[in-house]
């Protein structure tokens, strides 16, 4: 058994910079130093943005080559002896379930398990990570009064022998029952996406990243006044915690959250530090496209 751990997300004047370097960089000089040319166009990137559950964090790993599944909390391997709110517990009373589970991610995932150039298959670990929640857990928020504890997905690790890395999105699809359906959409009692929970779709220009401030602030807030992982359970106006955004950038996944004045350690309203708006640049962020599907509880927001 090893320890896959989850990394730590992001304020966004981080993904700010980090995309900037990325398009920046040029090269490095003769002495070995990084050249930057910060003039240079900047992307437009699309991410894709889920709650922020307010539970506990947690992992269930699978190793393809010795057979061994294993339950974690943030920082630690967990056993029903030594448990973390029942996890280990819930993850062994399913555990035949979760590892049809990961084979059938496997399955639909099949040029993430091969060398091709070695024309072979490849036994990796792979990890589905999520929030585990509900009464109990954490108090005073929408997700905790809950019927029971649940897991919710919100992403997917592939550790390679090798140590590289592959993630992969939590809501990929297959036809069935003449329709495309997540595949691990009611796969497991009390397994849940949060994909499904809420989704929001927006596209930030990193030559104007402080454009997109205002939205980002009031999206949060909705979501505090509205916890949509309750919402989805049947309960209303509930405080939710906030937002996490994600994207693919240069071949890898980035993230960043923003978390409502509830949940901000300072007790301010929600701000985004490191990014302010000048006065000649404030203006409203309009066209905002808004769609709620109430059969699956997604929001979908879309900015041009």
């Amino acid at each position: 058994m090893k320890m896959i751990k989850f990394p730590s997300i992001e304020q966004y004047r981080s993904i700010v910079k980090h995309v900037k370097d990325n398009t920046a960089y040029v090269g490095k000089d003769a002495e070995g130093n990084s050249i930057f040319n910060y003039d240079a166009e900047y992307p437009q990137v699309r991410f894709y943005g889920t709650p922020k559950g307010h539970g506990t964090n947690a992992g269930v790993s699978f190793d393809f080559k010795t057979g061994e599944l294993w339950a974690q909390s943030r920082e630690n391997i967990i056993t029903v002896q030594k448990d973390n709110a029942g996890f280990a517990a819930f993850v062994e009373k399913n555990k035949e379930d979760f590892i049809k589970m990961f084979h059938k991610i496997k399955e639909t995932h099949y040029y993430n398990f091969r060398n091709f150039e070695l024309n072979e298959p490849t036994y990796p670990i792979a990890t589905i990570f999520g929030e585990w929640a509900g009464p109990g857990i954490q108090k005073g928020v929408g997700i905790s009064q809950i019927d029971k504890k649940s897991f919710f997905i919100f992403d997917i690790k592939i550790t390679n022998e090798d140590q590289t890395q592959q993630w992969l999105n939590v809501d990929f699809e297959e036809y069935t029952n003449n329709a495309y359906e997540p595949v691990l959409r009611n796969f497991i009692n009390d397994v849940y996406l949060m994909t499904d929970m809420a989704f929001y779709d927006i596209s930030i220009d990193f030559n104007k990243p402080e454009e997109i401030q205002e939205l980002l602030i009031e999206l949060t807030n909705e979501v505090e006044h509205n916890c949509p992982i309750a919402e989805y359970f049947g309960l209303k106006n509930t405080i939710g915690e906030g937002i996490v955004w994600r994207t693919w950038f240069n071949g890898d996944m980035i993230r960043f959250k923003v978390k409502g004045s509830a949940h901000q350690s300072s007790g301010q309203p929600t701000t985004l530090t490191g990014i302010t708006l000048s006065k000649d640049d404030e203006k409203k962020v309009k066209d905002i496209l808004f769609d709620k599907n109430l059969q699956t509880g997604k929001y979908d927001y879309v900015i041009f």
